[in-house]
């Protein structure tokens, strides 16, 4: 099985991780062909401060690396998530045939529009891979890191900076 590496960077102010929340306010949480899906999660900070280190290091030069958090499944990233909101969201389950078929009408609408959609068909195949996960050891070894931000506690701080803006409503949210 081919292993494919993304790592969702989120922080204070991201508008990436937004349209997930602004989903999950609305009352549910799509949880997609099973919420078997893996992907890492990283604050910015963490970000910031790997780069920062490895800068520093020019003995890493020329190295290929990878700089990741925690491992989390789809469906614990949205249970999570559906759980800060007041009453929880109804967590949905959404058949991969249905996220292919909707992927393909997008598409579509963004051919006739000439419009680009947030979701098509190649959005419809990353959320379908069965995981999206590296392993960060090594870089972190070598940089003398071992202590990133909990996911868990980045998300609440991401929610809170989202109610603070008033991009999410604060009479949903419990963080």
């Amino acid at each position: 099985m081919v292993r494919h590496s993304a790592q969702l960077v989120y922080g204070s102010g991201d508008p990436g991780v937004l349209e997930l929340f602004r989903t999950v306010q609305k009352g549910f949480a799509p949880i997609v062909a099973g919420g078997r899906t893996r992907v890492q999660l990283i604050a910015v900070e963490d970000v910031a401060e790997i780069l920062w280190q490895a800068a520093q290091r020019t003995d890493l030069s020329g190295r290929r690396m990878f700089a990741a958090g925690d491992v989390v499944s789809m469906r614990e990233l949205l249970g999570f998530i559906a759980d800060l909101r007041q009453p929880p969201a109804w967590k949905v389950p959404v058949p991969a045939i249905l996220v292919r078929l909707l992927g393909l009408w997008e598409s579509l609408r963004q051919q006739v529009t000439r419009q680009a959609r947030p979701f098509n068909r190649d959005k419809a195949c990353e959320m379908l891979q069965p995981d999206w996960i590296c392993d960060p050891e090594p870089l972190l070894k070598d940089l003398g890191l071992s202590e990133l931000r909990h996911w868990r506690e980045g998300m609440k701080a991401v929610c809170r900076c989202y109610v603070a803006a008033s991009w999410l409503r604060p009479d949903v949210w419990q963080v």
